[in-house]
């Protein structure tokens, strides 16, 4: 029997959750049905209407624009802190006001 040490641990329940995240996101919005609806830039309106029809967090919105290519990683972490710092990260309810009309950064 080997040992384990407490980063292979870490590293494999890590690799896990990354896996059961990847696996959710295909089932919730499947890549020929999300990926042409996904914009490529954060546009809140277009966003805020998925996250609404989609019935997913704006969070897992962004992630998989992300992951199938739609947003590149600079867009998609200012996307995110755009967001965070608005509140609507930690919030399920969407902006009072016209989303487009806030700029990104």
């Amino acid at each position: 029997m080997g040992t384990w040490s407490c980063t292979e641990i870490k590293f494999g329940a890590y690799q896990r959750s990354k896996q059961a995240h990847a696996f959710a996101a295909a089932f919730l919005m499947p890549k020929q049905d999300i990926h042409d609806e996904l914009p490529a830039t954060p546009d809140w309106s277009t966003l805020f209407d998925l996250k609404r029809r989609w019935q997913v967090s704006l969070a897992a919105l962004l992630i998989r624009a992300k992951t199938l290519g739609r947003m590149n990683d600079a867009t998609y972490l200012a996307a995110v802190k755009a967001a965070s710092v608005r509140g609507w990260r930690r919030s399920n309810q969407s902006p009072s006001a016209n989303p487009n009309n806030l700029a990104i950064y």
